[in-house]
């Protein structure tokens, strides 16, 4: 018998494939069951793939810049917004799917935000940058040469993190998703405990809003193959 979480998933599938991305709202807060019904998704969609925590949904919470793992964003903006990005974006192809599942909202309202690729690279010049400018990609020993979008049309790459411009339109291409860039075609999405939101990761950018050094704010997370 199908969960709860697939059968919504399920029933909105049209409505995820038109939009890239579908909140799922109204289930459990309590760590264990929102982790089961994380991982259960996760199943549904392809290849869960195990994130820092060696586990395939693991927490995610605020951090300082002295807190945070040393490869994050945070690593870089701590509490401050979280720039736009697409989530492994130092694999050869990125994640397909990104789940987010929200045990404690904290006490100050704090979105994730979302970003349609198609909204922001809707003019030629633009696309054309985006595959022109040259990137190298930071993963150690794995680490490669890229651009925004390649030949593969089907996804994008896109994390100030890992990727370092090597050609001289690298930093105007970085640009594209500045907030100056982004913020009349953003979407807010504020959260409640036990909600779930499903992204296209191939599709969609996400971020986040600054963050009170006191909040209490905590998600699950799961990239999905």
């Amino acid at each position: 018998m199908k969960s709860k979480i697939i059968r919504q998933f399920d029933i909105a599938r049209v409505e995820f494939n038109q939009n890239g991305w579908l909140p799922l709202p109204g289930g459990s807060s309590e760590r264990a069951e929102l982790t089961s019904s994380i991982a259960a998704l996760a199943h549904h969609l392809g290849q869960p793939m195990a994130g820092r925590a060696r586990t395939i949904v693991e927490p995610i919470a605020p951090r300082d810049t002295q807190q945070a793992h040393p490869s994050s964003l945070s690593a870089t903006y701590g509490l401050d917004a979280l720039p736009f990005h697409i989530d492994t974006s130092h694999w050869a192809v990125p994640c397909r799917y990104l789940i987010l599942g929200c045990v404690d909202a904290g006490s100050q309202s704090v979105p994730t935000l979302l970003v349609d690729r198609r909204a922001v690279l809707n003019r030629a010049p633009d696309l054309k940058l985006a595959r022109s400018a040259v990137f190298h990609i930071k993963n150690g020993r794995n680490s490669f040469y890229s651009s925004i979008v390649g030949l593969d049309d089907r996804f994008i790459r896109y994390d100030p993190g890992c990727m370092n411009p090597v050609s001289p339109d690298g930093e105007e291409a970085l640009s594209l998703f500045s907030p100056s860039r982004t913020r009349t075609c953003q979407f807010e999405f504020h959260w409640s405990p036990g909600d779930v939101l499903l992204v296209d990761n191939w599709k969609v950018l996400h971020g986040r809003a600054p963050v009170h050094e006191d909040s209490q704010r905590l998600l699950l997370r799961s990239v999905v193959k």
